[in-house]
């Protein structure tokens, strides 16, 4: 255990003081969820919001942009819907792209749950 100065040690006997944490990785994602995690921005496997929106407003009857984003079941639900309903399924999916375009908080991840790019 650190020292901790005696006003700290009577209020706090965890050790929770300002400074305790010194030179420990900080979490600011978890204590600032506003604030972009530039770990997150280098992902070189995060799919792109733009790509996963085009697929939706253009391919979006065969569910390009849920196998894109990784929901194959969700995917294989739009063919169907699209299928039993002659066409009028298409509806779903330009709803879904342009919800994603506007940055929706249920389209801000793929199924893996890392971040779209933008």
């Amino acid at each position: 255990m650190s020292y901790q100065p005696p006003e700290y040690q009577a209020n706090n006997p965890a050790g929770n003081f300002p400074g305790a944490n010194f030179g420990q990785p900080n979490n600011t994602a978890a204590v600032n969820p506003g604030v972009p995690n530039p770990q997150q921005q280098n992902d070189p496997w995060a799919r792109s919001n733009l790509v996963a929106a085009l697929l939706a407003l253009i391919l979006g009857a065969f569910g390009a942009h849920r196998f894109y984003l990784g929901y194959t079941g969700t995917g294989v639900a739009m063919i169907l819907v699209t299928i039993f309903t002659l066409g009028l399924g298409i509806i779903w999916p330009i709803v879904e792209g342009l919800m994603i375009l506007s940055g929706a908080e249920y389209f801000r991840t793929d199924a893996t749950g890392r971040p779209l790019r933008p």
